[in-house]
């Protein structure tokens, strides 16, 4: 028949129990959770170790792409500072260039003047002895100068 009452069997069965509950818990639950807690702590330490190498990785991209945009203004600084050096010197050289065409040109126009100056004395001297010896010719004599 089937006692639904405890009789004195309870307390070894109890005791059973707990024997079993303490060997179990110092062989497999204390072990497992063991083994899950490292696990939780490795894994929740990869996430936290993964989360700062982003940061650092975003700062690290936010400092290279500031380096690159300083780089790249100071390059068109460059840029714009040797153009207007050039743009200078070009302008230094054509009024420099103009100066010596001016000074080639008055040197030039002087020269043209003092032979102009030259041919026409020339001219004068032969032209009068070209009319002497005309008139010496028609006249038949010497002319006196």
């Amino acid at each position: 028949m089937v006692e639904l009452l405890p009789n004195e069997t309870i307390f070894f069965q109890i005791g059973i129990f707990l024997f079993t509950y303490i060997i179990l818990n110092f062989l497999v639950f204390r072990p497992i959770l063991r083994l899950l807690d490292r696990r939780k702590a490795l894994t929740v330490g990869a996430e936290h170790d993964a989360q700062a190498l982003n940061e650092k990785t975003q700062a690290l991209m936010e400092t290279h792409q500031q380096k690159i945009q300083e780089a790249r203004l100071k390059g068109l600084a460059l840029r714009d500072k040797a153009k207007k050096e050039g743009e200078g010197e070009a302008g230094a050289l054509a009024a420099k260039a103009h100066q010596e065409l001016e000074a080639a040109l008055e040197k030039a126009r002087a020269e043209i003047s003092q032979q102009s100056k030259e041919a026409q004395l020339k001219l004068r001297s032969l032209s009068r002895d070209l009319s002497r010896e005309m008139a010496e010719k028609l006249l038949g004599r010497k002319v006196a100068s």
